[in-house]
């Protein structure tokens, strides 16, 4: 089932248009979400990877006496 909304907006000499839908009916999915699990543990890993390799680029770039701080 499709139902459609079409609404018009007035501005000055334009008319906007715009169609909502809602749809129903959708089939479940079969893909289990613990296949996002590897993909996070990827994605974390390069950013700790990433964060720690910029801070200590920073810290070896700063001079020594703003180290004392």
């Amino acid at each position: 089932m499709l139902i459609s909304v079409t609404e018009y907006i007035h501005c000055s000499d334009v008319v906007f248009q715009f169609e909502f839908a809602t749809y129903s009916n959708v089939p479940a999915n079969d893909i289990s979400i613990w296949y996002q699990f590897p993909q996070y543990i990827v994605i974390t890993a390069g950013e700790v990877l990433f964060s720690v390799t910029g801070l200590s680029f920073a810290y070896t770039q700063v001079l020594y006496h703003d180290t004392l701080l």
